[in-house]
């Protein structure tokens, strides 16, 4: 897993949920990127990702 080097800096007061931005996918599995659309700081953001299996469809194969 590489995470970019972080600080333990707090974030300013202007970077609040409604004022980030989505600014990049991370890993896609344990973290993103987000940016503050006032100072433009960039953060590491953790996220969970859930599977639903319960909910399983599957793909129609497609015709060559």
């Amino acid at each position: 897993m590489l995470i970019p080097e972080t600080t333990n800096e707090k974030p300013n007061k202007c970077c609040i949920e409604e004022n980030l931005e989505f600014f990049g996918g991370g890993n896609n599995e344990e973290w993103e990127t987000w940016e503050c659309k006032e100072c433009n700081n960039l953060y590491v953001v953790p996220i969970e990702i859930q599977r639903y299996f319960k909910d399983i469809e599957l793909i129609k194969k497609q015709e060559v």
